[in-house]
């Protein structure tokens, strides 16, 4: 185990400090890159994927800042970008910057641009020498871009350039070290603004900007037009990553005809399965949030097609609930209109998720067991925005369906019947 200096760790909470009074979204880090997800000294487990979605309060950032002074192996902070204006693009062909030639381009950028924009690097160290890595471009865009607006980023390197906030991005002062190949590393602030300091893009001019001095261009796409992107997707070929093999969707049961029993179902479903990330997501379902951040997820060959992180959640539940015999008709009279008006709810309070729609022909496919476009193994949905308080996990709520035997499915249903 790592162990911080105490006066690092004082660093980092002062720097959150100003974070969170400039309305930035902030998680603590540990040393090997990691969300902090459990906080001892007060047995508690830490769910951040509400901060996705909404401004944080006062309470969480007192808790954070405990935790950062408290816990020795915390070396770190993060950022969630798209939160109160706040982007934070990560540029991580920075990482192979001789390759495609752009130290030059880079310096350049600090020069002209570094009083504006924040601009971070993490410096690790191999063998004897200092190697630059990723480059971290931070500046504050108008609210109203963002909710109603995709931003996109056209380039021809490999390497991802993006915005997006799963995961958090490390900003300085952070340190890290490599699990596997023990590489040290320390996020180095080279421009002169820090993060809360950094321009405000109102008309959206400054960030396609700096961005085509690294050979990016970025286009700005309506709502409207996503949808008809993801409407136009052809999923004809798209092999099922469903097993197509019913546990006890075949044996109907009417007797769970309400949106109560239908969770009290898939809470006894989370923890036969044991996978506390979705247990953990319906119990804010149960009490009317919805704590998924809307994110539109590529996926197939050469990521070519497109499922929203809210339709992956949706196909969690309906699956589920199809397996242990819950008519399809029954789901969309009595669980359906509420989970709409609970996402409905959260776009109309953080307008976030307003571009999202619960698709008829994805209740048809999860019903008849015949559904795609979910997260790998190891991609947990969960994982990714911090609601499952496990580090990884190797399986996913499907995974974990598939290996359920049918005497294990016909006992928790009979014993949710009894309940009920």
């Amino acid at each position: 185990m790592v162990t911080v200096s105490e006066e690092h760790r004082r660093r980092l909470a002062e720097y959150a400090e100003r974070l969170y009074q400039s309305g930035i979204n902030w998680i603590p880090m540990k040393f090997d890159n990691t969300p902090v997800t459990f906080y001892p000294k007060r047995n508690m487990r830490i769910v951040y994927g509400p901060l996705y979605m909404k401004r944080m309060d006062e309470e969480t950032h007192r808790l954070f800042k405990e935790m950062v002074l408290e816990l020795p192996y915390v070396s770190g902070i993060s950022v969630v970008s798209r939160v109160g204006g706040l982007l934070v693009v990560d540029f991580d062909a920075a990482k192979n910057s001789k390759r495609y030639g752009l130290e030059e381009k880079i310096n350049k950028l600090i020069r002209d641009y570094g009083s504006f924009v924040y601009i971070d690097r993490r410096m690790s160290q191999k063998h004897n020498s200092i190697v630059p890595r990723g480059l971290k471009i931070g500046l504050f865009i108008d609210q109203s871009i963002l909710s109603s607006k995709d931003i996109v980023y056209v380039h021809n390197y490999e390497e991802e350039v993006g915005d997006r906030s799963p995961p958090p991005k490390t900003i300085y002062p952070s340190l890290r070290i490599d699990p596997q190949t023990r590489e040290k590393s320390a996020y180095v602030k080279l421009s002169s603004v820090d993060l809360w300091e950094s321009y405000y893009d109102k008309d959206f001019k400054l960030l396609p900007e700096v961005m085509e001095r690294l050979s990016v261009k970025v286009e700005l796409r309506t709502i409207d037009e996503i949808q008809r992107a993801r409407a136009t997707t052809n999923t004809s070929n798209i092999v099922s990553s469903s097993s197509g093999k019913p546990i006890l969707g075949l044996e109907p049961t009417t007797k769970i005809d309400s949106f109560e029993k239908m969770l009290t179902l898939l809470k006894e479903v989370g923890k036969l399965i044991d996978c506390p990330g979705f247990l953990v997501f319906l119990e804010h379902l149960e009490q009317g949030n919805w704590i998924i951040p809307y994110e539109v997820i590529p996926f197939g060959p050469g990521k070519t097609y497109q499922r929203s992180s809210w339709s992956i959640a949706e196909n969690h539940i309906m699956r589920a609930l199809a397996e242990f015999g819950v008519p399809k008709d029954l789901f969309t009279r009595a669980f359906l209109p509420r989970m709409e008006n609970i996402q409905r709810e959260v776009c109309q309070q953080y307008q976030h998720g307003c571009s999202h729609r619960t698709e008829s022909r994805d209740v048809s496919t999860a019903f008849r067991f015949t559904e795609f476009g979910h997260e790998p193994g190891g991609k947990c949905i969960y994982l990714r925005y911090g609601i499952c308080p496990r580090e990884e996990c190797l399986n996913t709520v499907y995974g974990k369906l598939n290996l359920l035997s049918r005497s294990q499915a016909y006992a928790i249903r009979e014993r949710i019947l009894l309940m009920m």
